[in-house]
């Protein structure tokens, strides 16, 4: 997986080109991919939730 990147102002990550969400509260998570208006969430349970939540908590020790 690539490396992400905390954005200050808009506190959301970015995976190479991607917009990532993630509620804390929740625990969801939401992808933007650029060019597709709608946003995507990726359900618990789903080969990519557990590496997205992984490296945004991965991040989120590096603030």
């Amino acid at each position: 997986m690539m490396k992400l990147e905390v954005s200050e102002t808009e506190k959301s990550v970015f995976l190479d080109g991607l917009r990532l969400w993630y509620d804390k509260k929740s625990g969801g998570i939401h992808l933007k991919v650029p060019g597709v208006k709608e946003l995507h969430y990726v359900k618990k349970g789903s080969d990519l939730y557990e590496p997205l939540l992984q490296e945004v908590k991965r991040v989120s020790k590096d603030d």
